[in-house]
């Protein structure tokens, strides 16, 4: 079900497969006419969606809170911000996108974990227009706020206090074991 949010914006989950990568990505120099195939291998080589696949296995799928968004263009939703997520989630679904070399590279990836990426969240802009500042934002200037090393410290140290190890510590904020420890030690 899509649910209104703003001036024609609207949200819901779409089939990962029913999901088409925008031949006017900035991140990537193609050709108009460029295939669904080129700009997968584009995005393979230069943008380190290998390193995503990854991440997306290890944690067992998207980030909560990261909404990809698209567009309707032709009857298609064009994704204009997660090019990146869609197409490591349409690669971990369907290992045939890519080279058998490529393959290779991949994690074994669950039935469950591909079910979970079966579909994607989406925020749906009403034309490419509107999604433009929301694109700057994310990619132009300074995102969220990070925490400083203070806050990191007290961040460990509070669940270590609450009788956590450092591996589990490690495992629950998803840092090096090596990270946690240097972030108590400084607390």
């Amino acid at each position: 079900m899509a649910k209104e949010f703003g001036a024609g914006w609207t949200t819901k989950d779409i089939s990962v497969d029913s999901l088409y990568l925008d031949r006017k990505n900035p991140r990537l120099e193609l050709k108009p006419n460029a295939t669904q195939e080129e700009i997968r291998k584009q995005l393979l080589a230069t943008e380190d969606v290998f390193d995503l696949i990854h991440k997306i296995e290890t944690s067992g799928g998207m980030l909560a809170g990261e909404r990809i968004i698209v567009v309707k263009e032709n009857g298609k939703y064009v994704v204009l911000e997660g090019n990146r997520r869609t197409t490591a989630a349409q690669i971990l679904r369907a290992p045939s996108l890519v080279s058998k070399e490529m393959q290779k590279r991949l994690p074994t990836v669950a039935a469950d974990l591909k079910q979970r990426l079966a579909r994607l969240s989406a925020d749906i802009a009403p034309d490419r227009l509107a999604a433009e500042p929301i694109l700057t934002k994310r990619h132009t200037e300074r995102g969220v706020k990070p925490w400083t090393t203070l806050a990191n410290m007290r961040r460990v140290a509070r669940y270590f206090d609450e009788g956590s190890t450092v591996d589990e510590i490690s495992s629950i904020l998803s840092i090096s074991r090596g990270r946690a420890t240097q972030l108590l030690r400084g607390h």
